[in-house]
């Protein structure tokens, strides 16, 4: 019989999380680690990161990135996530924003005054100009774009259980990091 006494300061729910990704208790494997370093540092990359449910794979991209890149949005699939909404979802996460008008203005202005012991005089005017300029067509939320949003940023892209979404989302993802390694050279 073995008696197994445990003291920690850690509460025990820190350190067994099955149903969360691994903070306290994260196992290194040293060769798994660094090939997931290289390829995260190769521009242009896209890695599908596979083994059992709660084998650690989310932890494992998680304190990688950290390490690498602590600029990352993550989307969750389901089985009826659509394409539109992950695009959506990302670009929601980047949090990317434009200017749609901009305002040029002069202000032209002659003061004279004169001072004559306790009296002031001051004759004034003024004059003044702008130019509104509005886009046209605002941006489209494409997959281009948000591909330029997200290099412009520096992020990573993390799409969670990618293997749920229908046979159709999968080919219109795997076609926009095609897009994405593209331009990768950009950023």
């Amino acid at each position: 019989m073995v008696n197994l006494l445990i003291f920690s300061r850690v509460p025990t729910d820190e350190v067994f999380t099955p149903t969360t990704t691994a903070k306290r208790n994260f196992v290194e494997r040293t060769s798994v680690n660094n090939r997931l370093r290289n390829a995260l540092s190769t521009p242009g990359s896209q890695l599908i990161v596979y083994g059992e449910s709660g084998s650690g794979k989310s932890s494992l991209l998680r304190k990688t990135l950290a390490e690498i890149n602590p600029k990352y949005v993550t989307s969750r699939c389901n089985a009826s996530t659509s394409f539109e909404e992950l695009i959506l979802d990302a670009f929601d996460q980047v949090g990317a924003y434009y200017v749609s008008t901009k305002q040029k203005g002069k202000t032209k202005g002659v003061q004279i005054g004169s001072d004559y012991r306790a009296l002031k005089a001051v004759i004034a005017a003024s004059s003044s100009t702008s130019t509104t300029s509005v886009r046209v067509v605002p941006p489209q939320l494409t997959e281009q774009r948000l591909g330029q949003f997200l290099g412009i940023a520096g992020y990573c892209w993390v799409i969670e259980d990618f293997h749920k979404p229908a046979e159709s989302v999968k080919v219109r993802l795997a076609q926009t990091l095609k897009m994405f390694s593209d331009m990768s050279a950009d950023f």
